[in-house]
């Protein structure tokens, strides 16, 4: 359901005098709009799905060699600056690359004075700057793109935070709160919540909450969990609208960081798809050890319908779990009022833990962390063609 059309829908008024068969005609017409499924959004049939071709050219590939000045440790996000210049946040580290791939530098230094970190939860590109949350303690820090301290400032926060996005002179995150009730292992929701701060850091606020499904455990004091299917996804638009996919069924929702809420939930009817047998092995659960007693989450049977979200060009795309040997990866077309637009398939090189690494689009390039060999992992840049 569309909660814009909803919205629509509440805001009807009536005149002192009205028709006499207005109100019930407005409230047939109420019904439609909130009941009545869009074919175009929510069913999967061939006859409603448009398929598309997107060709992407791969322009870049960096790889760590025995020559190289550089080595990845454990490469979790990547972007690039409005010059093409590449940054890669690798374990505590950014590393710069030039839009050519040549090394740069290490962005940080890490320790606890002035323009140091302690542990980076993530980075954000403003224009040719470079914003680092770093946790323990909470700071913000603001690099120019030669690394020279612009300003750095505390968080009035404890809490672990991971950081989102910058936008309208704040700062948005999220975290995650256990629930306080024992157990030995069960499937339950884990609250996650996004969160507000002022320029200064010294106003939190919580904006908004929604589970994610998680395999919990709590033993006495101590508490940890286990993803399962259900996998977190923001398709970050550097503006006003945060895009959200936090379930295992199909399902994105667009938060309205200027307004505060969620205003509107759409997706289409789809198939879930089984982890084949040969996988198996790769999704079996992970281990967790709480008061010297190890704990494994039951075998994940299902892979999440949406693996990642990513925006292009004031559009919404859903990758999907959904893989052609031949085609590749589906990947479903939104604009940002959720509506329908079409589908294509990506085919690129890896992809196996597609969830596992990070991928983000600027302008005409997409750029991507992938490992093509066990322990080996490559910095990808492809050209995206137009439609066809």
């Amino acid at each position: 359901m569309d909660l814009a059309s909803k919205n629509k829908c509440e805001g009807i008024t009536r005149d002192k005098k009205p028709f006499p068969g207005l109100p019930v005609l407005l409230l047939w017409i109420c019904f439609f709009i909130l009941f009545v499924p869009n074919p175009d959004l929510y069913s999967e049939g061939k006859e409603n799905l448009h398929y598309t071709s997107l060709d992407f050219k791969k322009v870049l590939e960096i790889t760590e060699t025995e020559d190289t000045d550089f080595y990845f440790k454990y490469a979790k996000n990547i972007d690039a600056d409005v010059d093409g210049n590449i940054y890669v946040l690798d374990s505590n580290r950014i590393l710069k690359f030039s839009k050519d791939g040549n090394f740069a530098r290490n962005m940080v230094k890490v320790g606890k004075g002035p323009g140091e970190v302690t542990y980076i939860s993530d980075f954000y590109l403003e224009n040719r700057n470079i914003i680092i949350h770093s946790n323990y303690p909470s700071k913000i820090i603001w690099l120019d793109k030669d690394g020279k301290l612009l300003k750095e400032f505390r968080i009035n926060k404890r809490d672990y935070l991971d950081f989102i996005q910058y936008y309208n002179d704040t700062y948005f995150f999220y975290k995650f709160e256990f629930p306080m009730v024992q157990s030995d292992g069960k499937f339950m929701d884990i609250e996650h919540i996004i969160m507000a701060v002022s320029p200064d850091g010294k106003d939190v606020s919580k904006i908004w909450t929604f589970p994610i499904k998680a395999y919990f455990i709590r033993i006495g004091g101590s508490a940890g969990s286990m993803d399962n299917d259900a996998k977190l996804n923001f398709g970050i638009t550097g503006d006003r609208y945060l895009f959200v996919s936090h379930t295992a069924e199909y399902k994105i929702k667009c938060f309205d960081l200027k307004e505060g809420k969620m205003i509107k939930e759409f997706g289409v009817d789809y198939e879930r798809k089984k982890i084949p047998g040969e996988m198996k092995d790769r999704y079996k659960g992970g281990k967790l050890t709480l008061n010297n007693k190890t704990f494994r989450r039951p075998q994940q049977i299902y892979f999440s319908d949406i693996e990642k979200l990513l925006i292009h060009d004031k559009h919404v795309w859903a990758v999907t779990s959904t893989v052609d040997k031949e085609k590749g990866r589906r990947v479903d077309v939104y604009n940002f009022n959720g509506d329908y637009l079409h589908t294509f398939y990506m085919l690129l090189p890896g992809q196996k833990d597609i969830y596992k690494f990070k991928y983000r689009i600027r302008v005409q390039y997409l750029y991507l962390i992938d490992e093509l060999e066990e322990g080996m992992v490559n910095i990808f840049k492809y050209k995206i063609g137009k439609e066809s």
